[in-house]
């Protein structure tokens, strides 16, 4: 054979093996992209089972602490060791930080309806509230239309009719709200509206009162009938409130209609949990049920940020 000819053979094969190498290289590269995906996989879903047990350690530690305080009497105040501000504890990995709140020191939605029937002192409250929050545009009514089990539409209110007309259409719960977030289906109210009840307003299984020691000065103001509001919450750090009897000595322009709403004890609380775990912020809410001597997990919700901010949100019971 020529040189030549031999030539052309030598290219054809070192061509052969450039693309052979090449084809090495790729397959390489990918098998070593999905070995480093799956490492990362692996080291979130090890971050997570973290997460999840420290939090799991915060709640143990919330439910020891209502159990304790439910024995040393019926009145939640501010002044209480579940009541203390939350400090950030160094774990494995990370950090931890949980605070406990009483969510009947905000209005409870479902107050509304009472019996399957509106409730006027809830609703005579909720309008106060409204008018001091410059909410004009959500109305009561629709809310009552919106939790109470009929099909009848209150003056000012929408039931099946108004809401089929949406785009798209839809139908209103008659059922109590299953959280405050759910209001944004209802008519008039939108996110600015729904941002700033939601520090005022929650969402309970059962009917509740509103705890005077724990509720913000506003809503203070809100069930005096009168101002004062922040004046009321000073006194209470001094002196919490015994009985209903005692607020409306101290408050004694509260409606008549609405005494019936004051309390000052609760069973409902809220755990806000941070946990920090390598790159990862994971934010529980854990909603606690307190019965008697029992203090039950009610409702669990979380959120996971990273170093590039949000990822998204996830829940669990």
């Amino acid at each position: 054979m020529t040189a030549s000819r031999k030539a052309p053979q030598r290219g054809v094969a070192l061509l052969g093996a450039v693309l052979l190498a090449a084809i090495a290289t790729v397959l390489a590269v990918a098998w070593l992209d999905r070995l480093h995906g799956f490492a990362g996989r692996t080291g979130a879903m090890l971050e997570e089972g973290q997460a999840d047990l420290y939090v799991a350690g915060m709640e143990a530690w919330a439910v020891a602490t209502l159990r304790r305080d439910r024995q040393l009497g019926a009145v939640d105040h501010l002044g209480e060791d579940w009541a203390r501000p939350a400090r950030t504890l160094p774990v494995p990995g990370g950090t931890v930080a949980g605070t406990l709140v009483d969510l009947q020191g905000r209005f409870n939605l479902n107050t509304l309806v009472a019996g399957g029937q509106a409730n006027p002192a809830a609703i005579a409250l909720f309008k106060r509230l409204l008018l001091r929050l410059e909410l004009p545009a959500v109305r009561p009514e629709a809310v009552v239309d919106w939790i109470d089990p009929d099909s009848v539409a209150l003056p000012g209110g929408g039931e099946d009719a108004f809401y089929l007309r949406a785009e798209p259409p839809y139908r209103p719960a008659n059922a109590p709200l299953a959280s405050v977030q759910e209001l944004r289906g209802i008519a008039g109210v939108d996110g600015a509206a729904l941002a700033r009840l939601a520090s005022q307003v929650t969402a309970l299984p059962e009917q509740t009162v509103v705890n005077v020691n724990t509720a913000s000065p506003l809503l203070l103001e809100v069930l005096s009938g009168a101002g004062g509001g922040e004046a009321l919450a000073r006194r209470r750090l001094q002196s919490p409130f015994a009985s209903p009897q005692d607020w409306i000595a101290a408050a004694p322009g509260t409606p008549e209609e609405m005494r019936g709403l004051v309390g000052v004890g609760s069973d409902f609380f809220l755990l806000e949990t941070t946990v920090t775990v390598g790159r990862s912020e994971w934010h529980y809410q854990t909603e606690l049920w307190r019965k008697g001597e029992r203090v039950l997990v009610w409702r669990r919700t979380r959120r996971m940020e990273t170093d590039d901010r949000l990822v998204g949100p996830s829940s669990g019971g």
